[in-house]
């Protein structure tokens, strides 16, 4: 495809995006955390916001966006006291439905050239990175946490969740605590991720295994 039919393209993909935009929610968003306009609010979000919304110069984060040709579902994003919801690098786009609550003093961290799926649930107490140009599938959990503390003092309920640069999750897949997704790997639909996972690996199952080494994906 000839360059300029492509940067035309994108003109009326950024557009459409602006219009589905909530422009009162927007606005509201950029004179109450100071980020101007990027960080783009979409309709039947909820925003309980006591902590920070950071958002590089250079980056747009998109909240709760739709689909093409789709209408938004309700979606929530909550950041507790002290606690921070960073955006570097680039655009990073979090689809419609999703649930992310980032609790007191913890931190999120999203990279752009990524965004993730419809229905997407983080629950984060301690630390979550999502690195640059990850494609996150729909339904995907993210947890740095148990939720609850078994009794016992060897038990280490929360510990913190690292996604790599280029990582594909897929749909349904959950990503529990302590784990690291090395640069490159693939979490095939529906796994459990609950040890680390080297990099350019796929890995799949629940609990999931390595399946292939060395893999790519565009």
């Amino acid at each position: 495809m000839p360059v300029f039919k492509q940067r035309s393209s994108l003109t009326r993909l950024h557009i459409y995006r602006l219009w589905r935009l909530s422009i009162l929610r927007t606005l509201f968003a950029a004179v109450r955390y100071g980020q101007g306009l990027r960080v783009l609010v979409s309709p039947r979000t909820t925003l309980f916001i006591r902590g920070r919304l950071e958002v590089s110069k250079g980056s747009l984060f998109f909240i709760n966006e739709p689909w093409l040709f789709s209408g938004a579902e309700p979606g929530s994003l909550i950041i507790m006291r002290n606690a921070t919801v960073r955006v570097v690098g680039g655009n990073f786009a979090i689809k419609s439905g999703a649930f992310v609550e980032v609790k007191d003093s913890a931190l999120l961290e999203l990279h752009g050239g990524g965004y993730a799926a419809r229905n997407l649930q983080i629950e984060c107490r301690n630390r979550i990175t999502i690195g640059p140009g990850a494609a996150i599938g729909p339904d995907v959990i993210i947890r740095d946490n148990d939720g609850h503390r078994l009794t016992t003092d060897a038990h280490d309920a929360v510990s913190r969740v690292t996604i790599g640069k280029k990582v594909w999750v897929g749909a349904r897949s959950i990503i529990f605590k302590g784990v690291t997704i090395g640069d490159g790997s693939i979490v095939a639909a529906g796994s459990l991720v609950t040890h680390d996972v080297p990099a350019n690996c796929l890995v799949g199952g629940v609990p999931a295994r390595i399946i292939l080494q060395s893999v790519s994906w565009t």
